[in-house]
């Protein structure tokens, strides 16, 4: 790695993080969480699929009393601890007490065998929490797929991953504030390259750009999310995507 790519990454991984604090996006999925929290009792582990940063971790570790958080990924970097393809994980059947999976499904061609793989390494009883987009534009690097929350349940469902709690991310007004950020990340050319890359300086530049001109289109984003849930949007057909929370069904017993 170059002395520019040291001094690069922490950079922007900071900058990554304060963006996520004033999300409006992250801003659901930790209320989700929050609003969700059970304990999982001793010893519970917990698999975050395509972790990058862990930008959840630490809500997870309170709102479900995680004693073992492992984060996973493909792309080895110094915040995952298993480096692995999500559609081949490395565990043993029915290990995983929580399994969670933030805007990822989308970037995988088959995505129903990382599905498959949730299900397997889930003990009966345990939990998947799973994010995916809808009405939002392509996503960096690759993106194959879009859910409706109806879509995803029924591939949880026909797994054995029963529904326990769903939330539309947003309704119309915040899709379009979320298409208005999106379009800004992607005035300046380079935003499908992925933030482990090698990069130059006008990789700098373009970063500094990004975060200065979508800081009022995060606050517009507050605002639509607020005037959604006044006005009910939030239940239309029109949302930036979905989070639900299943639950792996126990084996029958029989006498």
């Amino acid at each position: 790695m170059t002395l520019l790519n040291k001094l690069f990454v922490p950079v922007r991984l900071h900058v990554r993080r304060v963006i996520r604090l004033i999300s409006p996006l992250d801003f659901i999925t930790r209320r989700f969480i929050r609003n969700n929290r059970r304990d999982l009792g001793a010893s519970s582990l917990c698999l975050d699929i395509g972790a990058g940063t862990s930008p959840f971790k630490h809500q997870l570790i309170d709102a479900f009393s995680i004693c073992h958080y492992v984060s996973v990924d493909l792309t080895p970097s110094r915040e995952l601890d298993l480096v692995c393809d999500a559609r081949s994980l490395p565990l043993r059947s029915a290990v995983a007490d929580l399994v969670v999976s933030f805007d990822v499904l989308q970037h995988l061609p088959d995505a129903e065998i990382a599905l498959d793989e949730i299900a397997r390494v889930l003990k009966p009883g345990g939990s998947a929490l799973v994010v995916t987009p809808f009405a939002y534009g392509e996503c960096d690097v690759r993106d194959y797929t879009r859910y409706t929350v109806d879509g995803i349940l029924a591939r949880l469902s026909a797994r054995g991953l029963e529904r326990d709690a769903v939330e539309k991310r947003g309704g119309g007004l915040f899709v379009f504030a979320c298409f208005l950020t999106w379009r800004i990340q992607h005035l300046v050319p380079g935003q499908r390259r992925t933030w482990r890359s090698e990069k130059n300086l006008s990789d700098f530049a373009r970063v500094g750009f990004v975060t200065l001109f979508t800081m009022p289109f995060h606050l517009l984003g507050w605002i639509c999310l607020l005037l959604d849930s006044i006005a009910g949007y939030n239940k239309s057909g029109l949302y930036m995507g979905s989070i639900v929370l299943v639950t792996k069904t126990r084996p029958e017993t029989t006498n």
